[in-house]
């Protein structure tokens, strides 16, 4: 198969893409997808080594400019998102966002694994979508808008406490970021969305683009079906051997995953200098130490009242209020308190001793062996908090020791 060929449908696909209405193009971007995924192979392997090692990467790059462009218009339309994914003639997206330090590091790193059905298709779109999020990310710790942070798909407290306290205790030091690349839940988040949207990638155009030709008389044939049904099976697949081999390879962590999920406190650690450091408590005293940057990260004003940080009473009396104002959004405002109570430990403790709670405090206190250290004045205010004296031997107490 001539190089030249391959590259020329490649670039007709961008073309489609690239047309004026997006949704309307669906039926010529599933046939792009359609050569793509089940031709694209089998002509690659036609071509001779010789070919294969002259026009492998200029075949790659063309590949990574057409996924590029196909998730930046995605996320733009379909998912109303607004990414910043650099596209030109010579790569295809901002490649230091991804971690590489040029485009001779993808193709090493890519081998022409993809043309040759080595690696999976889809991996250049789930990068794409990856660091698409972490534009959103940005968007969310930046916000003014109260309805944005509440309907951020994700975990803003979160993932604005981590930033910050990156900035000021590990700046740009790429060995921190490697050691806890798995740790990290800008990453976490990313990676899991990522591979979710991709999962939902093709039916979420499809629906789109049902709408658009009911609303519009057009015909939506069985070939249109069955077409998206193929194709959408393929990138499924491929989205769950994506799944698994992060997980192998350790950049999904089910501990961080099930913290920013909000069914526990954080209870994980970061790796500083081969020493663990309390991951909840490291957050929690680089945020309170930073009131100014409210200005900055309106996002935190949900924390402070001025410069003092709220009160357990008034962190529950704000949750109250918006969910009285905001009743459609009930759920998303009680998950996006329930990460500001988890994240924080004085709040975290102060509900375990309200709701008399001996086990899970018992658990803290051991999760967190330097809890009496940090926070000796808080904890001696929160045990007056209970007449449960079991509780209160427990925090007169430092894993058992009298102080």
């Amino acid at each position: 198969m001539d190089a030249k060929i391959i590259i020329n449908k490649i670039n007709a696909a961008i073309n489609n893409i690239n047309k004026a209405n997006f949704i309307n193009n669906f039926p010529m971007i599933l046939d792009d997808l359609n050569y793509i995924y089940f031709d694209l192979p089998n002509d690659t392997r036609k071509m001779s080594s010789v070919e294969q090692f002259t026009h492998g990467s200029e075949i790659e790059i063309k590949l990574m400019e057409y996924f590029a462009k196909l998730a930046k218009t995605y996320m733009r339309v379909i998912r109303n998102m607004k990414v910043q994914i650099e596209c030109s003639d010579e790569y295809s997206m901002s490649i230091a966002n991804a971690g590489y330090d040029s485009i001779a590091d993808v193709i090493k790193y890519s081998t022409f694994g993809m043309i040759l059905g080595k690696q999976n298709q889809s991996s250049y779109l789930q990068t794409y979508l990856h660091e698409g999020r972490h534009k959103k990310q940005h968007d969310i710790y930046n916000s003014t808008e109260l309805e944005k942070i509440i309907n951020f798909d994700g975990n803003g407290i979160l993932l604005l406490k981590e930033d910050i306290y990156e900035m000021f205790h590990q700046g740009n030091n790429r060995k921190f970021y490697q050691d806890n690349y798995d740790l990290l839940y800008r990453e976490n988040d990313a990676e899991v969305f990522s591979i979710e949207e991709l999962k939902s990638f093709i039916m979420n155009m499809y629906v789109q683009y049902a709408a658009y030709a009911s609303n519009n008389d057009i015909k939506i044939d069985d070939e249109l079906i069955e077409k998206a049904i193929k194709v959408n099976a393929k990138i499924q697949q491929d989205g769950l051997q994506l799944e698994e081999d992060q997980q192998r390879r350790g950049r999904i962590n089910s501990q961080t995953i099930e913290e920013l999920s909000g069914t526990k406190p954080i209870t994980s650690v970061y790796i500083e200098e081969d020493i663990t450091v309390d991951k909840m408590i490291a957050l929690d005293k680089t945020i309170k130490a930073h009131p100014e940057l409210q200005m900055q990260n309106p996002i935190l004003k949900l924390l402070f009242n001025g410069n003092v940080p709220k009160t357990y009473e008034e962190i529950i009396r704000d949750r109250q209020s918006l969910i009285m104002n905001h009743l459609e959004d009930s759920s998303k405002i009680k998950k996006l308190y329930n990460d500001i109570i988890n994240s924080d430990p004085m709040l975290y403790l102060t509900e375990l001793v309200l709701n008399n709670n001996v086990e899970k405090i018992a658990d803290f206190i051991l999760e967190h062996p330097t809890l009496f250290d940090e926070y000796p004045n808080e904890i001696q205010y929160i045990s007056t908090l209970t007449n449960n004296e079991e509780i209160y031997i427990l925090l007169s107490n430092d894993n058992g020791k009298k102080r």
